[in-house]
């Protein structure tokens, strides 16, 4: 059996892979832009 750090180890082929793969599914997710909730978003945007 291999040893814990063997196992959480990618190859640098399998790490490009999945890096690749990440980022070709962030950018294609559409944005969903947040919400201000509570007091603190409206007084941030009503100060000053």
């Amino acid at each position: 059996m291999a040893s814990r750090s063997e196992d959480d180890t990618y190859s640098e082929a399998e790490t490009v892979a999945r890096r690749e793969a990440a980022l070709k599914r962030a950018f294609t997710m559409p944005h969903k832009p947040h919400q201000a909730t509570g007091k603190r978003g409206k007084e941030s945007s009503q100060s000053k």
